[in-house]
């Protein structure tokens, strides 16, 4: 086969032939699936055959496929990676509702019929206990003027004996028994004990203590009252609810 080529200008032609019996440009081996010529191509091919039939990948032995064996233990695990970098602050967010805050709005008592703290004569101590008087800041609810709780306490810690002897023994602490009344804002207490049993009992001086238990009094939304002593003492605290009022007057010796 002969190629013509037109000479620019010339007008003349030169021919340019490929031998015959040269291999084609090599292409993709349907056997091995390799983009060059094989070695049985380079060899002995010739022009117009099918790659496959003379490649020698083809005509090698097939061996079977081997099987796989079996997992080998596992290895040791890697150190631990670097610590990652921090993510960026996000930004700040809305401000919130203020809270409700500490709620000091209880109710308390305000008034006491005797002076606290104060030292008075037996036949004095013996007319305080007759009437034990208090008033309310905020009026009881309904439910308690009617059952009357038994929330007052009164007892008395008399003055030790002194003796030849400077040994000093613990005293006991007599209770005073008696009766409570209520009203939506006043609190009553009558000692029911014999005057001359309480003569003799107090004769030798010492202390009353009138304790009211104000955690178990509350007003009509069931707000416990507080037993605070700042009405009393002219003082400021921290107002919180429940807790007992105590309250104490001297006797001196009759």
């Amino acid at each position: 086969m002969r190629r013509l080529i037109q000479a620019a200008g010339g007008g003349q032609t030169s021919g340019l032939s490929r031998p015959e019996g040269r291999l084609r440009q090599p292409r993709t081996c349907r056997t091995c699936r390799s983009n060059r010529a094989c070695r049985s191509n380079r060899t002995t091919g010739t022009i117009g055959s099918k790659w496959s039939d003379w490649c020698s990948r083809s005509t090698r032995t097939v061996r079977p496929q081997r099987v796989a064996g079996l997992a080998g233990p596992a290895g040791p695990p890697g150190s631990a990676g670097a610590q990652g970098a921090p993510d960026p602050t996000g930004p700040a967010g809305p401000q919130g509702q203020p809270g409700p805050g500490l709620d000091q709005d209880w109710a308390a008592i305000t008034t006491i019929s005797w002076h606290h703290g104060a030292t008075v004569p037996l036949p004095q101590a013996l007319t305080l206990l007759t009437s034990l008087r208090c008033r309310l800041s905020r009026s009881l609810s309904p439910d308690l003027v009617t059952t009357l709780p038994q929330v007052v306490q009164v007892w008395f810690e008399p003055l030790q004996a002194t003796g030849p002897t400077p040994t000093r023994m613990p005293s006991p602490i007599f209770t005073f028994d008696g009766k409570i009344q209520l009203t939506p804002q006043t609190l009553s207490w009558t000692t029911s004990l014999d005057p001359a049993a309480l003569r003799q009992t107090m004769v030798a001086g010492g202390r009353v203590l009138i304790r009211i238990h104000a955690g178990t009094l509350y007003d009509a939304q069931k707000k416990a009252f507080s037993a605070t002593l700042d009405q009393i003492l002219g003082t400021t605290s921290l107002r919180l609810p429940g807790g007992v009022f105590e309250s104490w007057v001297f006797v001196s010796p009759g």
